[in-house]
């Protein structure tokens, strides 16, 4: 924090039958701490009449994190938060008298982790927990080679599914490398769900500029949400190789755009697959689109549609034991004008 003045307090409690050593960071008076997450409050006392005296009790409770106290009514609140897990608000003017103090994060905290733990009285950490015999990041934190962090959300950076937040349902994208939800949900703006969201059968782009569906359970999506816009969708991604389509963002909807003026197509890397259905997005008035499905070289199913122009359209193929999809369109235009998005596949 780059306040104006800071004092550095180093405070001592015996827990447990062990010395704990505090550093704690004070602000200046006319500062307040609000957690992101306003369950993060442990406790309000009313007995501190000094900021050190709140200080005090959260270096008492190894839960404690920060703590704001309100000299003009001597409040003193405890939170689970570290200080960089919320906001710095300066004072109302009622309550100007305030102060915010924050235990510093240091590396040092977490020289333990993976260490051997015996679950015990005396043997607890305020940064650590013992868990099956090891020292291991508090639950909802992961470890990120220097100290405990909070999960992270959706389109965070990631390294590993640790990082990313399990409660919303989310896993770390190795394309991407942030956190995204798995093959069968989508994101909802709070946490990933399943199954189909804002969907029917056809939708017009300038009401519903894009269209939120989800597969069913048990089935492969591909969204296409968690690549960078504009790279050429690369072979893997997904389980299929990809032709002549690159990754392309509208309204922040991520989806597949087609690279080549009338064909594109994408085949299943290992074996074979049923294609449930799929998301076609039309820029084109009377725009025939053909959909083939191939198996070794052999056409399987053919289906041909006249797409409007502004026309979203949830195919359900339901064609099984294909190895390739190809769309093509005609007649030919001068620029790109078909996108495909949430394909629903089972292998």
């Amino acid at each position: 924090m780059n306040f104006a003045a800071i004092f550095i307090v180093l405070l001592s409690t015996v827990t447990h039958g062990n010395i704990d050593k505090v550093q704690f960071e004070i602000s200046p008076v006319g500062l307040q701490f609000i957690p992101t997450d306003t369950g993060d409050l442990l406790t309000i006392e009313n007995d501190a009449n000094t900021i050190m005296r709140c200080v005090a009790q959260c270096v008492k409770n190894i839960a404690c994190r920060t703590v704001n106290f309100d000299l003009s009514i001597n409040q003193c609140s405890l939170f689970t938060s570290w200080s960089f897990e919320g906001t710095f608000y300066s004072s109302s003017p009622l309550s100007s008298r305030s102060q915010v103090g924050y235990i510093l994060q240091q590396p040092a905290f977490y020289m333990s982790y993976l260490q051997p733990c015996i679950l015990s009285f005396n043997s607890i950490n305020r940064y650590l927990q013992c868990v099956n015999g090891t020292w291991i990041c508090p639950d909802q934190y992961f470890f990120d080679g220097n100290v405990c962090e909070y999960w992270r959300s959706f389109n965070q950076l990631c390294q590993t599914n640790e990082w990313c937040d399990s409660s919303e349902y989310l896993t770390c994208s190795t394309f991407s490398n942030t956190c995204q939800c798995n093959s069968s949900m989508l994101w909802s703006g709070s946490q990933c769900i399943s199954g189909q969201y804002r969907s029917s059968p056809v939708l017009s782009i300038k009401s519903h500029p894009f269209l939120f569906l989800a597969c069913p359970p048990g089935q492969i999506g591909v969204t296409f949400n968690d690549l960078p816009t504009s790279i050429i969708i690369p072979t893997g991604y997904g389980g299929f190789q990809w032709s002549n389509m690159e990754a392309c963002s509208f309204y922040s909807d991520q989806r597949a755009c087609n690279t080549n003026l009338n064909s594109m197509n994408f085949t299943r890397i290992n074996g074979n697959f049923t294609l449930n259905s799929l998301v076609v997005y039309v820029y084109s008035s009377n725009l025939n689109v053909t959909f083939t499905g191939i198996n070794m070289g052999m056409i399987v199913y053919n289906y041909m549609s006249t797409l409007a122009n502004t026309i979203i359209s949830i195919l359900p193929f339901n064609w099984a034991n294909i190895d390739t999809m190809i769309i093509e369109s005609s007649p030919q235009s001068q620029t790109p004008i078909i996108n495909i998005d949430n394909i629903c596949a089972t292998t």
